[in-house]
C-alpha cells in the first residue's frame, strides 16, 4: 500500500532534479520507501550521477495516475435506501418495500 511519505517522495523525484532531502537517506521510512520504489522500478540508481536515484517511465506513469484521480464528491442519500426503491401503502393498509427491479408497477415507472 502507498502511504503519503511515499507519495511525497514519488511527487520529489518526479517534479525535481535533486536526491529527496538532499539525498539524507537516514531516515528509516525514507529508506523503506526508497527501495520499495527501487523494488518496483520506478527508481533506479545513478552511480557517478548528480544524484542517488532518478525517476523512471514507471514512476511518471505511476505520478500521471496519481493526478488523475478526481476530487471526492460529498453525496447525501438517504440510508439504507436503494435506488429505484419507494414504500408503497398495500390493499390491507400496510407499508412495504417496492424495487424497480422486481416490481410490475416499477416497470411503468
Amino acid at each position: 500500500m502507498t502511504s503519503p511519505l511515499m507519495i511525497e517522495i514519488g511527487l520529489h523525484y518526479h517534479a525535481f532534479m535533486s536526491d529527496y532531502r538532499d539525498g539524507d537517506f537516514g531516515a528509516p521510512a525514507v529508506k523503506e520507501a526508497i527501495a520499495g520504489f527501487l523494488r518496483a522500478g520506478l527508481l533506479k540508481p545513478t552511480p557517478g550521477g548528480p544524484r542517488a536515484y532518478e525517476p523512471t517511465e514507471g514512476m511518471r506513469v505511476w505520478v500521471e495516475a496519481l493526478c488523475a484521480v478526481p476530487w471526492p464528491e460529498q453525496v447525501w442519500r438517504i440510508p439504507d435506501h436503494v435506488p429505484g426503491a419507494w414504500w408503497s401503502l398495500g390493499p390491507d393498509g400496510t407499508w412495504s418495500w417496492k424495487h424497480a427491479a422486481t416490481s410490475s408497477a416499477g416497470a411503468a415507472a
